[in-house]
């Protein structure tokens, strides 16, 4: 005859025929229970509506980020720290590490190319850069795309800020429009220090201008 824990033998030859007797839990599945109980308690206390609706929905003070742009030339993906290098840059790291560190990006071999495409959002074609001015060749000079400067087709990030009550500042080499009325100011810039060349910015001092 089979017999089941916490039943009498008169009635342990069926396991419906007794309620069986619970037996302790072990000293560890006790504390694995008790941990889960927690936790859901907290999770749910956590996820539960607030009793002012209100506050759930009022936006946090300051929500505007700041924006802070630095666009270095010849300094590869991986050069800084935040994204593997061997060279020490605790400054620009801690800058990463605070911010939004991302992966994936389109560049181009030039610097104007890779300024247009980042001021812009767009292809550096579609906003004239397609190859720096100092380079066109004669098959592109005069073509769609190839204008040597940022063309207004297109809309800088930095006009985009302004008009969204941001205050835009901007210093060093701009390289997207070697005069005064292609340079910064008129992308949306309000205050700036450019030297607007792209190597040698001192056969003309003229060409170091301050704007805003």
């Amino acid at each position: 005859m089979t017999t089941y824990p916490g039943c009498s033998r008169g009635s342990s030859h069926h396991p419906t025929g007794c309620i069986p007797r619970k037996q302790p839990l072990p000293r560890g599945h006790r504390l694995r229970l008790l941990f889960i109980s927690v936790w859901v308690l907290i999770t749910v206390t956590a996820c539960g509506p607030s009793a002012d609706p209100s506050a759930r929905l009022a936006p946090p003070a300051n929500e505007r980020p700041n924006v802070l742009l630095i666009l270095v030339d010849d300094l590869g993906w991986s050069d800084l720290g935040a994204f593997g290098g061997e060279i020490s840059t605790p400054n620009l790291d801690e800058l990463a590490f605070a911010g939004l560190r991302l992966t994936d990006f389109n560049t181009a071999p030039t610097c104007s190319p890779t300024r247009a495409m980042l001021l812009s959002g767009v292809d550096n074609h579609l906003s004239g850069l397609g190859n720096m001015a100092e380079e066109l060749g004669p098959n592109q000079k005069g073509k769609p795309g190839y204008e040597g400067f940022l063309n207004d087709r297109v809309v800088s990030v930095a006009r985009l800020l302004s008009d969204a009550g941001y205050r835009t500042m901007m210093a060093g080499k701009w390289h997207l429009g070697h005069s005064v009325e292609l340079g910064p100011e008129s992308r949306g810039f309000k205050d700036t220090f450019v030297l607007p060349g792209g190597g040698n910015h001192f056969n003309d001092n003229r060409a170091i201008y301050i704007g805003g």
